[in-house]
């Protein structure tokens, strides 16, 4: 459930929020002497690192275009000519267009993918195909101890997602993994084969790139993409 305070969300009334937090202990800062003061030997530590300069790496999600295809549709061209630094994946998400559920995502059948950037081949010089999806779906949403986080018959059913990988290290924790978008001439060109489909669906693009800011003096400053 998702609502601004004191709206309503299916029958039920979101009144207040609580943060809950654990206090952060290191057990070289222990203060033997004084106990109490060993949460503010910790402070005065992680305040000296963020004045002096704290670089902090994250994944930046960011939707780069939305569009509509027809239900007839059996060939599709996206571009996205983003100044990306270092490019992680591309993800389309489709939805038909009177879903009223913001969750449930829906198969374009999609047969094969090609993907070039400046001219030259991305992932596979033949193409991504139909079967090879899942594959790339679970490399970015899966989790490898537990195969009930993005089963293929979920995939197809309510959770589709074409997702396309450009980590060379499959790894979320690795940083600068990827291709780069920005400098480029044109961009990333995907062209996409398909089957038609029972309905005109609602497509939205999304990349996720590497990306970090830099605390310094207790400010945050320089956020690069």
């Amino acid at each position: 459930m998702v609502a601004a305070s004191g709206s309503k969300v299916d029958g039920c009334v979101l009144e207040d929020v609580m943060l809950r937090f654990e206090a952060i202990t290191c057990m070289s800062l222990k203060d033997e002497d004084n106990p109490d003061r060993s949460g503010v030997n910790l402070a005065r530590v992680a305040s000296k690192r963020y004045i002096n300069g704290k670089e902090i790496f994250f994944k930046q999600p960011q939707r780069q275009l939305e569009e509509v295809w027809s239900k007839d549709d059996t060939m599709r061209n996206i571009q996205i000519n983003a100044p990306i630094k270092m490019l992680n994946a591309a993800v389309l998400l489709f939805q038909e267009m009177d879903e009223t559920n913001s969750e449930k995502f829906v198969s374009a059948n999609i047969e094969r993918i090609d993907i070039d950037l400046d001219s030259r081949h991305v992932l596979r010089k033949d193409g991504l195909r139909e079967e090879d999806l899942y594959a790339e779906a679970r490399t970015l949403f899966g989790k490898k101890d537990c195969f009930d986080q993005m089963t293929k018959k979920k995939l197809e059913t309510e959770a589709y997602a074409a997702v396309l990988e450009f980590r060379i290290i499959n790894q979320n924790s690795v940083i600068a993994s990827g291709i780069k978008l920005s400098g480029t001439q044109n961009g990333l060109k995907i062209k996409i084969q398909k089957r038609p489909t029972s309905n005109d669906l609602k497509v939205s693009v999304y990349t996720l790139a590497d990306s970090s800011f830099f605390i310094q003096n207790g400010f945050a400053k320089d956020i690069l993409y």
